[in-house]
Order: C-alpha cells, then sequence, then structure tokens
C-alpha cells in the first residue's frame, strides 16, 4: 500500500485518523516477534486491520477463514507486499519512531529493518524476481521513487523532480519498467528512471497502480466518476474500462499472483472491508466482517479452488460510519465526513488510515483536522459547529475555508480545518462532537482526546 494512496480521501462512510509522519532516527534491526500462526500456502491474502486496537497485519484464506494476526507491535504495522515466492513481506512500521521498511518471514521470524532515514520512506513493492524493492522516500525534500536490493542495500534514487511528487511504484512482470503515480495521474518508466510517460489523462485522483503478473494490463484507482472506484487498462493505457461500477468507495487493488482475481477494498456494506472478484470484475464478494475496518490488500499465489459468480452485484446506498452498530443515510447532498489528526502541514486537511469508531485521540493532542465534502447540486446550505465537553459556552462556530474543489461527476465541493482551539481555549481531555448540517439535517461525529 502506497503513501500516496494513504492522503486519498476514501469515501463518504470513512472515519479516519491520521498517521503523524515523525522523524526521530532508530536502529537498524528490530527485535524478532512471534505471530499467533504461520501463515501457509491456503492463507494467501494478506490485509491490515485495526480490529486489535491498533494498526497490524493479518493473513486468511481465500475464502475469508482463517483469519491469523502476523505482527504484534504497540506502534502501527500496515501496507505489506507479499515476495513473488510467498515466504516474505515488506511493510511499513512506525515502531523505531517514524515511518521505514520491513521486512519478516511470514511465520513472524526475521523482522528486520531495511531503511534507516530521518525522513520517511513508504510503499515498498517487490520486483517479479524477489532481489530488488521499489519504494517511495522524502529523504531528499520531496516523494520520490527509490529501489534497493532485497537486504536494503544499494538504495537508489531513479526519478529527480523536485516539482513533482511521486508515489505508489510497481513492477512490470519482466521487471523492466515501473509503473508509479505522479499528481494524480500514472506513468510508466524503465526499471532505471529512463523514458518517462504517462498512461492516463482524464479525471482526478488515478492513483495505486498494479501491474498484472501474467499480463500486459495495469489495475488502479480513480475518482473520474466522483467516487474511487477500480479500472483495468492496457499497459499502454489503452481500453481504460470501470471494474467495480458501485456507488461505495472501492479501492486498494491488488491481483493475484496468477492474474485471475483482483482484491481489494469497499465500504459498500458501511465499514471498510475485504473483496475479491474475478479479473473481469464479476463475482464481487466480501471475505472480511468486522466492526474495525479492513482494508489495503495484497494477494499471493492461490493455491485453492475458487469459483465466484459471474454476475457484478448490485450497487449498494452510501451510509455513515458515525456508529459501528447502527450506521445512518447520510443527507441528501452530503457526501463525506471525515475527522482525523493534522498531517504535517497544519493548512492541510488530508486524512489517512481508517478507523473505525469510537474515535479516540491521544493524550495531549493539540490538534485535529477535519474534512466535509458535498455535492453542490443537493445541497443547499451547510453548517459546520463544535460542542466542546468542558467549554464555558457550549456549541463554537468553526471558520472553514474552502480548500479545494474536485472536478468530477457530479461536482464536489470540499471543505477543511485544522482546529487548535474552541473558543480562544486549547484543546483539552475531554468529549467533542463534530456537527456537519446540510439543509437542517444533522450528522454528528464523537470523537474523545484521552486523559
Amino acid at each position: 500500500m502506497s503513501y500516496k494512496k494513504l492522503l486519498q480521501p476514501l469515501g463518504s462512510s470513512t472515519l479516519l485518523l491520521f498517521l503523524l509522519v515523525d522523524c526521530i532516527t532508530s536502529v537498524v534491526i528490530s527485535a524478532p516477534q512471534k505471530p499467533e500462526n504461520r501463515l501457509v500456502s491456503n492463507m494467501p491474502i494478506v490485509f491490515v486491520s485495526r480490529r486489535d486496537g491498533n494498526l497490524e497485519i493479518y493473513a486468511m484464506s481465500v475464502d475469508g477463514s482463517n483469519v491469523t494476526r502476523l505482527t504484534n507491535n504497540a506502534k502501527d504495522d500496515w501496507g505489506p507486499d507479499l515476495s513473488p515466492d510467498n515466504k516474505r513481506f515488506v511493510f511499513m512500521s512506525e515502531r523505531d519512531g517514524n515511518t521505514e521498511i520491513y521486512l519478516m518471514n511470514t511465520d513472524g521470524s526475521s523482522q528486520t529493518r531495511l531503511t534507516n532515514n530521518k525522513a520517511s520512506d513508504f510503499s515498498p513493492r517487490w520486483s517479479p524476481d524477489g532481489s530488488r524493492i521499489a519504494f517511495v522516500s522524502e529523504r531528499d525534500g520531496n516523494l520520490e521513487i527509490y529501489v534497493m536490493n532485497a537486504d536494503g542495500s544499494g538504495q537508489i534514487r531513479l526519478t529527480k523532480t523536485p516539482s513533482l511528487k511521486e508515489s505508489d511504484p510497481v513492477w512490470s512482470p519482466d521487471g523492466r519498467q515501473i509503473a508509479f503515480e505522479v499528481d494524480d495521474q500514472i506513468y510508466v518508466m524503465n526499471a532505471d528512471g529512463t523514458r518517462t510517460h504517462s498512461l492516463t489523462s482524464v479525471g482526478i485522483n488515478n492513483f495505486d497502480p498494479d501491474w498484472s503478473p501474467k499480463e500486459a494490463r495495469i489495475i488502479f484507482t480513480s475518482r473520474r466518476e466522483g467516487d474511487n472506484e477500480i479500472y483495468v487498462m492496457n499497459a499502454d493505457g489503452t481500453g481504460q474500462t470501470n471494474l467495480t461500477k458501485n456507488v461505495s468507495e472501492d479501492y486498494a487493488a491488488a491481483w493475484s499472483r496468477d492474474g485471475r482475481f483482483i482484491v481489494f477494498t469497499s465500504d459498500r456494506d458501511g465499514n471498510e472491508e475485504i473483496y475479491i472478484m474475478n479479473a473481469d470484475g464479476t463475482g464481487q464478494t466480501r471475505l472480511t466482517t468486522n466492526s474495525y475496518s479492513d482494508f489495503t490488500p495484497d494477494c499471493g499465489q492461490i493455491n485453492t479452488p475458487v469459483r465466484l459468480s459471474s454476475e457484478i452485484p448490485t450497487t449498494s446506498k452510501k451510509v455513515s460510519s458515525t456508529t459501528t452498530s447502527k450506521p445512518t443515510v447520510l443527507p441528501s447532498g452530503l457526501q463525506k465526513v471525515v475527522i482525523g489528526k493534522a498531517f504535517n502541514n497544519e493548512k492541510d486537511c488530508q486524512i489517512t488510515e481508517p478507523l473505525s469508531t469510537p474515535i479516540k485521540f491521544p493524550a495531549g493532542t493539540t490538534q485535529f483536522a477535519f474534512q466535509v465534502v458535498i455535492d453542490p447540486e443537493k445541497a443547499g446550505s451547510l453548517r459546520i459547529s463544535l460542542d466542546g465537553a468542558g467549554m464555558s459556552e457550549g456549541t463554537k462556530s468553526v471558520n472553514c475555508n474552502k480548500y479545494a474543489i474536485v472536478m468530477g461527476s457530479p461536482q464536489q465541493y470540499q471543505w477543511g480545518a485544522t482546529i487548535s482551539s474552541i473558543g480562544g481555549k486549547a484543546l483539552k481531555s475531554g468529549t467533542y462532537v463534530l456537527k456537519v448540517i446540510v439543509d437542517g439535517k444533522t450528522v454528528e461525529v464523537p470523537f474523545e482526546i484521552e486523559k
């Protein structure tokens, strides 16, 4: 899973939490940790979940059974990418102070840190022969694509464009090319960083490509139709086709190693869950059922028979995950309400990483961010307020600055703000409620700053 992917707005039913990027030097190798069970050949899908309290990596069988926790760390672990032989995976972790890339065997042994940089390193992807890893780093002041050997040695920068932000690298099946994302479009370059050219030019937020291991096809996520959908295209950029065709958010797609299936994340049932479908988009089937979000899967070699329907399921109506037990239908015109930790730039209200309610910030939190997305054709009026526990007054108005206009079908207007005080008073521990009122109808998103 890519860093850029984490920064995308994910869906109207999603409550998300920022992963705050820190810059603390740490050791090269972390202590081995024993998982609950061993990943075996009949458990080819790995994914991320917060079901045990923080972001951890899990494995499961292709039918959603045998869910097994692979990492067990107080800090977040996420973004797994399985090696071509299914014996190891690379991932991101904050266990040593900032976001770095790690390697471990699928039985939990030999957990090794591959990068050691004060800046963040993320989005690792294996080369098809397992000898190299492509990744993204901010070490030179900008998001750029790098490669390294599988043991972490020989780290080399491929892209050198200070004015652009590259992310989401993925190798071609022959290892000669790398597809990646640049400012909301998919590009491809030679594996040595030469001969870069674009594959997409339509719509906004084209990101998170994954190259079929067997064919000259690439899947990716796009918001060109107003919400995140999974698309497929030929490796030359032609034949771009929507596979998921769902009114909810579908994203973070990955091919199975034989190219027959695609695993992905969707919130169509009210919560982020893992789904699988045939390579042509038919047979979309839910694999996980959890009150906490499951997301960003990767799929290795499937060694058991899999038969999916030849039909695409009917689309579902978007719901809000302000509660996990009784999802609330959003008022007409309101497409998304998101709240989370503020990113590095206080003016940047982007949100990362799914988080199911209850939303809890750690003690000492001094600021947070929110994001509201409306359909201007359906929403006549919008009011946003905060009800802060322990304040001398009740509801406090929030000055909301419109920071983006998203061109799509239909258009979406996004409002966001970073909040460090309410009514002139600094944030403190207690319970708060973000209220979004559209045409007189209110959606309440409660959250807590722990003591």
